[in-house]
């Protein structure tokens, strides 16, 4: 083999190792001190428990009830570690193949990506006051009346925890 085969070879290799290295760091368990993200609904909201294949249902615009409720996601803003982190590990997408499937999904005819809400605070708002409304949030910055759900019957913070 040609030594400049063997340093291509060498080279592919080392990327693989990096780009499996950085994926498995960002959905890695939170780390100590860090709050994990939530997914919330309305006080009044019958929902306790959700599971990932409804959130991710919801939040690719399909339509979706739980406990008697139609869901209407609402979402961070673009850029935001909390939809990130949303992104992959519910709906398995990275932030740049979301934006292709919305991209997608509007020339297709086929829906439109959840409201994204600029401010954490005016989400929880929303959130109470909206019939169905869910969204996710850091647990730290859950408002008070806002019911903080179980994913598959999994509470935040816990190893099994979807949104880990």
């Amino acid at each position: 083999m040609s030594s400049n085969r063997y340093l291509l070879m060498v080279f592919v290799a080392a990327l693989g190792v990096l780009a499996v290295g950085s994926w498995v760091g960002f959905v890695s368990p939170v780390r100590a001190g860090e709050s994990p993200v939530v997914v919330v609904v309305g006080a009044s909201s019958p929902i306790s428990d959700i599971s990932k294949s409804a959130l991710r249902r919801a939040f690719l615009a399909e339509p979706t009830v739980v406990a008697g409720v139609k869901l209407l996601p609402l979402n961070q803003e673009p850029g935001t570690p909390e939809r990130s982190r949303f992104d992959r590990t519910v709906l398995d997408l990275a932030p740049d193949a979301m934006s292709r499937f919305w991209i997608d999904q509007r020339l297709r005819g086929q829906g439109n990506p959840p409201r994204a809400i600029p401010s954490v605070p005016l989400l929880g708002k929303l959130v109470n006051q909206l019939p169905g409304a869910i969204c996710y949030m850091k647990e730290s910055e859950v408002p008070p009346g806002v019911k903080v759900l179980t994913v598959d019957g999994k509470k935040a913070g816990t190893s099994a925890y979807a949104l880990r």
